[in-house]
């Protein structure tokens, strides 16, 4: 007896996806598996990962891995999720200080933040740069994008008068892909984004985003 070609799909994309623990000492045990994926992330080839190394690095039963993590990609997954909310929170500090200016200033100082980023934490910039083999880690980055350019939006319409378009997330969200596939063909084995690729993606991201945004936009009262 075969299984539906569309039941076939379901499963092998819950492969791609990891379980959400809800107690504490559950967390807290995906916390430590997750610890010794960046470990082990750091040292070798993301292709040479398996669930088994990764029971033993993390000292945990392999069926206890096996219940949150149906595959090595949905660890990779959980991975870069932890580490795109570590990269929003470093996003919402620099917001709090980050004065208003221009909307091309405004898209540097993001930028920039986000090159830091990427350059502390090698194994998330091998993750969401270089590990193209991994179609699920694209989507979560995809997912992450998305949400960022929600955000940019936001900040942007309360700072600034914005022009009346009619879907600014997907021109914000396809300028941030653009900086990040620059960064990814100019950047070292180890994601480090060099100056000329950051300065590269800029022309490229304010390039694009002139064709939605004016070159000045007036600042909303009370913006500082």
């Amino acid at each position: 007896m075969h299984m539906p070609q569309d039941a076939l799909s379901l499963a092998a994309a819950d492969r791609l996806q990891p379980k959400s623990p809800k107690r504490a000492a559950a967390r807290a045990r995906v916390d430590a598996i997750l610890d010794a994926a960046d470990v082990l992330a750091a040292s070798r080839p993301t292709e040479s990962l398996s669930l088994p190394l990764l029971a033993q690095a993390a000292g945990v039963p392999a069926s206890s891995l096996y219940h949150f993590f149906p595959s090595i990609e949905a660890v990779l997954v959980a991975l870069v999720r932890r580490y795109n909310a570590e990269l929003d929170r470093d996003i919402e500090q620099l917001l709090e200080t980050l004065e208003a200016g221009s909307w091309q200033a405004t898209t540097r100082a993001l930028s920039a933040c986000a090159r830091q980023f990427h350059d502390r934490n090698p194994v998330y910039a091998r993750l969401v740069l270089r590990t193209a083999a991994f179609t699920s880690l694209r989507r979560a980055d995809d997912e992450h994008i998305r949400q960022l350019a929600e955000r940019f939006l936001e900040l942007m319409n309360a700072r600034f008068h914005m022009p009346n378009a009619p879907d600014l997330v997907t021109p914000l969200g396809v300028a941030m892909a653009i900086s990040d596939r620059i960064w990814a063909l100019l950047s070292d084995e180890n994601g480090n984004i060099s100056d000329k690729a950051f300065e590269e993606s800029q022309i490229a991201m304010i390039s694009y985003l002139s064709n939605y945004l004016p070159p000045q936009m007036a600042l909303r009262e009370g913006a500082a």
